[in-house]
């Protein structure tokens, strides 16, 4: 096994010259150098730019980041584009999203209403009138008199004078003593309003209560009592003041003050015995035919309407204090950048299962992978297949190591040999899901110490022939002296004993592992969960990666919505959906494993 060294000084100007007469493209000569063409477009922009200030003393070389001119570039790579959606937009769009929750958020609202309208105690309410003759304000005879009196001052409304009148303790008290309740005064008169009517000069006595009988007699009585209270008022006042014109006319000399108060005398004593004049019964209450309360109808339409605007309130805020990248739109016209597999969601326990070796991927999946498989035919330098991938998300949590794996299965099952690198180094994950040991730290005798790779290749348990393991963990001196010329030789190294090599990276705005291996690899996959994945993560991974030239080859989807059976895959639907392990692990290598989803093999 013949192992390269680091490229000296002249041996990267031999390379940029070749690759600026035009002899060579960047990836032709990464490859024949054993080098990343990233590496290489590196060393051709740090010769242009020192070549610059030396002929220009005044020009300043850009240190990285170098941003371009053309808007919505970085390093020439595109930049996301504002998504042109409008606040209306984006609005309408998070009541689509979000019309599960919506539709919950009504249902219990309307739940609610229903289960209280048919639980609630039911209420009936039946009202009394009351006609108010208000007295004219030139009535010398009733002049004085506690009564209600024609007013232009819109508050002091006869009738407001009157309702005054109506609503006390007293007439309470007399309608509990003679209806015999057990309510007290203060909870009658809660259960009693005095409305007036709009426009006329009358009263309305409207009573509540848990029958309607029991309604229209408070009504009624409630109305006989305020009458008969005003009455008794009425005529104590008549008798004070007839009283007191009889004692004025005792005591008079003078004649013509003497024919006045006898005028006066004879206009109040026919009043004395009859009622007051000002107030008459219009109409007795009558029980009603139906509750007022509760309306079924109206507390559900109420409770449908209330619900249904905090129902859309809910989502409009879920959009805007944690927005999430819901269409896949929003990558196509956005980030411009291809989705190359649509990955049916699954349930975490489903996930966890697969990955434990208890349960089958579907079919659907397995297609999803195949998709994959076809479309990065091209996507490799020179229009070949790629032969090192990194795959990558902005957050943990995407399925990047689950796409890893089941990339190299379908990989492995079309004959590739595929070489499987665990790069999380902090929350390494291959060794766990495919139950082996690693010998020491794969990644570092590779990447770093340049150790014979049969002490660091690990075959994968159920793939001998076709999967391989590089496996390890962080070590603070190993994340120190990573670097893309050391993950290029690395790679470079890997290729001798595997057609692929796919890395399994850390979420790349977390740390800054994965930007180094980016730079070093012919092909960069970003996983995405729709309904899941934040816009402002994943643009912050495309600026990460812009700034070091590197554009993404693609995305892979995982849609927000499960498979069900019936899609367009086998008919029978037996023999295509494929365990990770066999329902049951063996220590013996001889152990098959229904590891080939092409094949069906067990």
């Amino acid at each position: 096994m013949t192992e390269r060294s680091v490229k000296s000084g002249d041996d990267k100007l031999r390379i940029v010259l070749s690759v600026l007469r035009g002899d060579l493209s960047p990836e032709k000569a990464a490859r024949q150098e054993g080098v990343s063409p990233a590496s290489v477009r590196r060393w051709r922009d740090k010769f242009l730019a020192g070549g610059r200030t030396a002929l220009d003393p005044e020009y300043t070389a850009p240190g990285p980041p170098r941003v371009d001119r053309a808007p919505g570039e970085i390093r020439g790579v595109p930049m996301p584009a504002d998504d042109g959606r409008h606040a209306p937009s984006r609005y309408l769009e998070a009541i689509r999203l979000h019309w599960v929750l919506i539709i919950v958020i009504v249902a219990v609202g309307v739940a609610s209403a229903a289960v209280y309208s048919v639980a609630a105690t039911k209420r009936y309410q039946s009202g009394a009138d009351i006609l108010v003759t208000p007295i004219s304000s030139t009535d010398s005879a009733l002049l004085g008199f506690n009564l209600p009196t024609v007013s232009s001052d819109p508050t002091s409304s006869s009738v407001l004078t009157a309702a005054r009148m109506i609503d006390n303790r007293q007439v309470a008290d007399a309608v509990r003593s003679r209806l015999g309740l057990s309510l007290s005064s203060q909870a009658l008169l809660d259960s009693v309003t005095v409305q007036p009517v709009s426009q006329a000069d009358i009263l309305s006595i409207v009573a509540s209560a848990s029958t309607a009988d029991q309604a229209a007699k408070i009504a009624n009585v409630f109305a006989d009592e305020t009458l008969r209270e005003q009455n008794a008022s009425f005529q104590s006042q008549l008798k004070a003041r007839i009283g007191h014109l009889q004692n004025a006319l005792a005591k008079t000399s003078n004649s013509n003050e003497a024919s006045a108060i006898q005028t006066q005398l004879a206009e109040l004593t026919p009043l004395l015995g009859s009622p007051n004049p000002t107030l008459h019964i219009a109409d007795r209450a009558v029980p009603p035919y139906s509750a007022s309360s509760p309306r079924p109808v109206l507390s559900v339409a109420v409770a449908l309407f209330a619900t249904l605007l905090l129902g859309i309130g809910a989502a409009i805020g879920l959009e805007l204090v944690s927005p999430r990248v819901n269409r896949e739109d929003d990558l196509l016209f956005v980030h411009r950048i291809p989705v190359l597999a649509r990955v049916p969601r699954m349930s975490q326990r489903h996930v966890r299962d697969y990955l434990a070796g208890r349960s089958e991927l579907p079919e659907e999946a397995w297609d999803a992978y195949r998709m994959l498989r076809v479309n990065l035919a091209t996507a490799g330098p020179g229009g070949g297949f790629p032969r090192t991938i990194l795959m990558a998300s902005a957050i943990r949590g995407e399925g990047k190591t689950i796409s890893t794996l089941n990339l190299a299965i379908t990989l492995a099952a079309a004959g590739t040999r595929v070489i499987a690198v665990d790069g999380d180094l902090r929350r390494p994950m291959l060794a766990t899901v495919f139950g082996v040991a690693a010998r020491g730290n794969g990644f570092e005798d590779v990447f770093v110490k340049d150790a014979p790779l049969d002490r660091a290749v690990i075959s994968a348990p159920g793939h001998d022939r076709l999967i391989s393991l590089v496996l390890g963990g962080a070590e603070d001196a190993l994340l120190d002296v990573l670097e893309p010329d050391r993950i290029a030789r690395g790679l470079e190294r890997l290729k001798q004993h595997a057609d692929v090599i796919i890395i399994d990276s850390p979420p790349l705005t977390e740390v800054a592992d994965g930007l180094t291996m980016a730079a070093a690899v012919d092909a960069v996959l970003v996983v995405t969960r729709l309904g899941y994945t934040r816009p402002d993560e994943l643009s912050e991974l495309r600026r990460m990666l812009a700034l070091r030239g590197i554009a993404p080859t693609g995305f892979i989807v995982t849609t927000k919505r499960i498979q069900r059976p019936g899609g367009y895959h086998h008919a029978t639907g037996k023999g295509r959906s494929q365990r990770l392990y066999p329902s049951a692990r063996r220590a013996s290598a001889g152990s098959g494993l229904r590891a080939d989803p092409e094949r069906g093999q067990s």
